[in-house]
């Protein structure tokens, strides 16, 4: 009666665990789906708004100045001065203006005209002309540029141009001779042209203002008010309300700050998206912690049986049963422990067959390497070298003996799978000494290492069967063979590249090769640089091996890649 009281207790503590970690789990719900609204908003409204502002403003700037300059440029062409004096006929002025305002992006109209306001050239239609030139405003534009400080004059143009013409903003200069005015230049900025690159997905409303908020231009009417300005009330920062409904703006001012541009982009949706979001999200919340309550007690009672099931896996593992798995099914929280227990016992195995892979193919490597240097036509070779070199160079006869003698020594001293680098070095440096007094000139080598790597550990005899196969198949059909050995530091690996000069693979072969290396079952053939590949993987993982490039009569190059390991022995 008394344990049953105190797994009831336990059994309590675990529901209200669960609960409490349901309402943790609908609060982070709650959360995210606000970030994500958040995060949502700043990139589809906020950011959009933004670029397509910028991008806006920036096209209009560069238009506005390119319109100043070339006005300013136009009022001093001796063609337009000459049109307005009488010296020549119009024409040559009409053709300089139309060249312009052909060229432009932003299309405007344009208008010539003299002191007294008579139209000299002009691409308006003919009833437009009549317009300008029966239009009272037109003196009090041209009254405006003479008064105005500026050099060249921007202003909003009051004059109704008809058919495709609006316009309803201006700029102008007036042409001078000798210090008086004899004409002015007027460029009308069409609304078309407006209209035509303000067409856009990003944004819902585009309106441009002057400085005093005065509508130029906009893609909705409605935005106007009666006095001409722009119709937007209950600013906040960057949200306004417009027709009734939440809009987010972006205000871009150019010009000095004469010219402003309003984006504006319905938030509508994202209001009705949030409050729905809310309610979906509370009916969610509210079914789960319903579904804790009627399901907890029932998944508690059915899995604290399962604890159990991981005692016994683990005096199982304890008592060197290896091949024990777990196989009971239950819900996440304990799955995880019986996977990890069964990933823990696969790795184990795994590491208990790759240590004895990585032992038998050293062994292997060893055997293979020993064998090869106790070949009696390779020990023939040596013999006979040493008998020659005893009689005429006594000197070299030493040094190919210690050589010969270090091979040996290094074949047969059986020890740890990795050795410092330099050790390895020593080695190859011997094998490459005695290959070079056998062949003589016909063999070159060159060992390029930085001395930081001398304590580094590799494999050892990794190298050997890479070298090897150099000189076996290279110095045959090439009448002088080049082997470069080098060793770079690339991040934190070690990159060893053993390069010929010989005859290269064929491109048959190469492919056949590099597919070897891939394979799990080596080919007695080729079993030395599958050794060194598998040596590298068992050792240091699949990002790690060798690498084969070849090209017919060009030579070979093998990259081993190797991760830096420090010797932290005295050998």
């Amino acid at each position: 009666m008394h344990r049953w009281r105190e797994a009831k207790r336990f059994k309590d503590y675990i529901v209200g665990m669960f609960r409490y970690y349901t309402i943790i789990v609908v609060c982070i719900i709650f959360i995210l789906f606000g970030i994500s609204l958040f995060f949502n908003f700043k990139t589809t409204i906020v950011k959009t708004n933004i670029s397509y502002n910028k991008a806006l403003g920036n096209f209009i700037e560069d238009e506005l100045d390119d319109m100043r300059k070339n006005i300013d440029r136009l009022s001093r062409e001796e063609s337009i001065v000459d049109a307005l004096t009488g010296k020549n006929e119009v024409w040559e002025a009409n053709i300089l203006l139309y060249d312009y305002i052909n060229g432009q992006r932003l299309k405007s109209n344009f208008a010539l005209l003299d002191t007294d306001n008579n139209v000299k050239a002009t691409n308006l239609y003919k009833k437009n002309q009549d317009i300008l030139s029966n239009s009272r405003d037109i003196t009090e534009i041209t009254q405006r540029i003479d008064k105005s400080r500026e050099y060249i004059y921007m202003d909003l143009n009051s004059i109704d141009f008809k058919y495709g013409q609006n316009s309803s903003l201006f700029l102008s200069k007036s042409i001078k001779q000798d210090d008086e005015i004899i004409g002015y230049i007027i460029f009308f900025l069409r609304d078309e042209g407006l209209r035509l690159h303000t067409r856009s997905k990003d944004v819902d409303i585009v309106t441009i203002t002057d400085r005093y908020e005065n509508v130029i231009f906009t893609t909705n009417n409605l935005i106007i008010n009666s006095m001409g300005k722009i119709n937007i009330k209950d600013s906040k920062r960057n949200t306004t309300i417009f027709n009734g409904q939440p809009y987010y703006i972006e205000i871009n001012r150019i010009q000095d700050k004469a010219i402003n541009i309003f984006t504006m982009t319905s938030i509508d949706e994202y209001r009705q998206f949030l409050i729905l979001g809310i309610i979906f999200s509370l009916i969610i919340s509210f079914l789960m912690v319903i579904l804790v309550g009627i399901l907890s007690p029932k998944i508690i009672e059915r899995n604290l049986n399962s604890l159990d099931s991981l005692v016994y896996g683990v005096g199982q593992l304890r008592d060197g049963n290896i091949d024990y798995r777990i196989e009971s099914k239950t819900f996440e929280e304990f799955q995880t422990i019986y996977d990890e227990f069964n990933n823990m016992a696969s790795r184990i195995q795994n590491l208990i067959r790759d240590n004895s892979e990585i032992a038998e193919r050293k062994r292997i490597m060893e055997i293979r390497h020993l064998e090869s240097q106790f070949n009696p036509h390779f020990v023939y070779n040596v013999m006979e070298m040493l008998r020659y070199e005893i009689l005429f160079d006594p000197k070299l006869a030493s040094e190919m003996l210690v050589s010969f003698a270090k091979l040996m020594r290094y074949n047969t001293n059986y020890g740890s799978i990795e050795v410092p680098f330099r050790m390895d070095m020593e080695y190859i440096e011997s094998y490459l000494k005695i290959q070079k007094m056998r062949f003589g000139e016909r063999l070159n080598y060159n060992i390029d290492m930085e001395s930081s790597f001398k304590d580094h550990k590799i494999p050892k005899l990794i190298l050997q069967p890479i070298v090897e196969n150099s000189i076996k198949h290279g110095i045959e059909n090439t009448r002088s063979l080049n082997i470069d050995i080098r060793v770079r530091k690339i991040k934190k690996d070690m990159e060893i590249t053993v390069e010929d000069n010989g005859q290269g693979i064929e491109m048959e072969k190469l492919m056949y090769l590099k597919k070897l290396l891939k394979d799990e079952v080596p080919v007695s053939e080729h079993i030395g640089i599958y050794n060194v590949q598998r040596v590298l993987k068992l050792l240091y993982g699949e990002d790690y091996g060798l690498k084969i490039d070849s090209e017919i009569d060009l030579g070979t190059r093998v990259i081993l890649k190797i991760p830096l390991i420090e010797d932290d022995t005295d050998v």
